[in-house]
């Protein structure tokens, strides 16, 4: 199950409690946390304001909205803009909208669904980025699943630019990699590369673009032949900042 589907799972199952939970404002939130913009003419009742799922902690938030599912995420697409640096993320999961974009060590999410065609329900998290590493001042650690093996570690430097191809093994499944890298990638503010992502799956094998401020990455995952499992490669390039 990905980060995602847990969260909303989660956040499902608790309002079931209703949604007089508690009507906060913005300021109420722990100081501790960034601000959050709250969604157009709505009203807001706080789940949870300082949780933990999966050992990531979260602040989630109930909404009611006299704006269509369209109307809020049209409202988060403006307001987070729509350079590189700042463009949000958007999906569908089980008939929920959500649109999310990571800023320094937060992510945050916005999962909506219509009512009528005047009104929307949903719930606004934000989650606290576990091992955050400043991209500007430290070298990015690429994520692995529970138990791979590195078999290598290649690595150049060209005028421009660094690179970097690191090949793994693991155990799982080619869709549960697949599924981890697309997820954890995401959380973590990485664009998926629509153009290049044409399905590069061939041979029993997957390729996945993925693009972050000066940085692209290729993960590849293959099956093993005659084995179990699969084998990672990833392919990392990572612009120098010009002076």
């Amino acid at each position: 199950m990905t980060y995602r589907s847990l969260v909303i799972r989660m956040v499902t199952s608790l309002c079931l409690f209703g949604f007089s939970l508690c009507i906060v404002t913005a300021s109420a939130a722990d100081a501790s946390w960034p601000d959050v913009t709250l969604p157009p003419k709505s009203r807001v009742g706080l789940i949870g304001n300082d949780m933990s799922l999966n050992g990531v902690a979260m602040q989630v938030r109930q909404f009611e909205a006299a704006a269509s599912a369209e109307e809020v995420l049209t409202f988060y697409r403006t307001h987070w803009g729509t350079t590189r640096e700042s463009k949000s993320i958007e999906n569908r999961i089980n008939g929920w909208r959500i649109i999310g974009r990571r800023e320094g060590r937060y992510y945050t999410t916005v999962q909506v669904s219509s009512i009528d065609a005047t009104h929307s329900r949903g719930y606004l998290s934000v989650s606290r980025l576990p091992g955050y590493r400043d991209p500007a001042r430290q070298q990015w650690i690429f994520p692995t699943m529970t138990g791979s093996e590195k078999l290598s570690d290649l690595r150049s430097s060209d005028p421009g630019k660094t690179a970097q191809s690191l090949v793994y093994i693991n155990n799982f499944t080619a869709n549960a990699n697949v599924d981890f890298y697309r997820d954890r990638l995401v959380r973590e503010g990485w664009q998926i590369d629509g153009e290049k992502q044409q399905n590069i799956n061939r041979n029993n094998s997957q390729t996945l673009f993925f693009s972050q401020e000066n940085r692209e990455v290729a993960i590849t995952v293959s099956s093993r032949s005659g084995k179990s499992g699969v084998t990672v490669i990833a392919n990392i390039i990572t612009q120098q900042a010009k002076l």
